[in-house]
């Protein structure tokens, strides 16, 4: 073994130390001694510490590539409930799963990484702190941005593009899409930042309720449309998305220009801007230099809203695509009892914002049979594959997993022994128990 580099420690060491360097222990190259352990791994290296005479030494590690699949919050619910002992559910398909995935986290061969989809829908959660342990463990700190800011960094620079007479290209890089690397070696320890905002459960369980009403106000009007069209809701959803954007900032810079006149009284709505009015205020201020007036600005973000470069944006085509099938299957007679909730914007956000990063996602059954539609099928393309609770997909998707390990090189497996021992890649299924303490 010959390290990248080495060096002395100072010779005045707490024995407290000795807590932080971790088996498998080697024979030390400068003392002799069988204490020469690992004390802290990082995205390319490891360091080595014998705990008797203090040598340090930093060994190299080899670039990964790791598989990134994203688990749907019901996922991470279920299975919290089988890992809970006060749950006292029976281990099944669940247990299996999360033993398949951590697994294979240990084994720095995939990343399971978590999103604000799963804060958000965990926090009505009464259990949300063991929900949260559960992502947490299985993300190791690699998190996917809140869609919204996904799709307005991609719109952004489509917009730049435009204005430019560019192709607008792909969408976001995987650099921005995730808040930390996911292709580096995991270190022996991570600390969480946990806080929750007051209020915030009730305001989003009250929120999800109008959503609701909403939609099924909208499905309503689908199921007695009587030249209900696919291509026509399809154009209509897509044109929406930027009507959307530019209404919700027009409301918030009307409001602004009535506060800062005496208008209007001050209040938290002027602190804290909406995402898409700061979008536009981006947007405008991109245009300063060409157009002398807002109103000029504004008429030519509209012509890019409406522009075939945005309509061919797939973050927009996608979720456009979903209403419409959506719309389809209810105008073709889908009972009121089995239209869609709220939770089916994050849904599809999750698909349209996140499938472009991940190599498989496990969804609802209701998500899996859309993505299996033509039109989506086509747009979503092969990069990503869908499981599910459908028949045989909850199977398809263990055997999935299973072949991730059988296809890891060997000398991959041989070092991730070397550096995190063998005992390692072992489930955590106490890691709830473990909490409780």
């Amino acid at each position: 073994m010959s390290p990248g580099r080495s060096f002395r420690s100072g010779a005045k060491r707490t024995p407290k130390v000795k807590q932080f360097v971790h088996s498998p222990f080697l024979l030390c190259p400068d003392c002799g001694n069988q204490t020469f352990g690992v004390l802290m791994v990082c995205d390319r290296h490891y360091v080595r510490r014998c705990v008797t005479c203090w040598f340090d030494a930093s060994f190299p590690l080899p670039p990964l590539h790791k598989r990134i699949i994203y688990l749907d919050q019901f996922v991470i619910s279920n299975m919290m409930k089988e890992l809970d002992p006060e749950d006292g559910r029976a281990r099944g398909y669940y247990h299996a799963l999360f033993c398949a995935v951590d697994r294979l986290s240990s084994l720095q061969l995939i990343v399971c990484p978590d999103s604000p989809i799963h804060d958000h829908e965990s926090l009505v959660d009464p259990r949300y702190q063991k929900i949260r342990a559960v992502f947490r463990q299985l993300s190791h700190g690699v998190g996917l941005r809140d869609p919204t800011t996904l799709l307005h960094a991609a719109i952004t620079r489509a917009f730049d593009n435009w204005l430019r007479d560019e192709e607008c290209g792909a969408g976001v890089s995987a650099d921005f899409a995730f808040t930390n690397k996911p292709d580096v070696w995991q270190d022996w320890y991570r600390i969480d930042l946990n806080y929750t905002v007051p209020g915030l459960a009730n305001e989003l369980i009250i929120n999800r309720e109008i959503v609701t009403q909403e939609l099924h106000r909208t499905c309503e009007e689908w199921r007695n449309d009587r030249h209900f069209s696919f291509r026509e809701t399809f154009e209509n959803e897509l044109a929406g998305c930027g009507r959307l954007i530019l209404q919700r900032a027009g409301r918030y810079i009307m409001h602004y220009g009535a506060v800062a006149t005496g208008q209007a009284p001050f209040d938290d709505e002027v602190s804290f801007p909406p995402p898409e009015a700061m979008l536009v205020t981006r947007m405008l201020r991109a245009l300063e230099q060409t157009f002398a007036t807002p109103d000029e600005r504004l008429a030519r973000i509209r012509e890019f809203f409406a522009s075939k470069q945005f309509q061919s944006l797939s973050v927009v085509r996608i979720p456009s695509l979903f209403w419409a099938t959506i719309g389809r299957e209810i105008n073709a007679g889908r009972k009121p009892d089995r239209f869609p909730t709220a939770s089916m914007f994050n849904d599809i956000d999750a698909v349209a914002q996140y499938s472009p990063f991940c190599d498989a996602m496990f969804v609802d059954k209701e998500v899996s049979h859309f993505v299996k539609q033509r039109e989506l099928r086509e747009e979503l393309g092969t990069r990503t594959r869908f499981f599910s609770l459908r028949k045989g997909e909850k199977e398809d998707f263990l055997e999935y997993l299973k072949s991730i390990e059988e296809e890891a090189d060997a000398d991959h497996l041989r070092l991730v022994k070397d550096v995190y021992g063998s005992d390692w890649p072992t489930p955590f299924v106490d890691l709830l128990a473990s909490s409780e303490k």
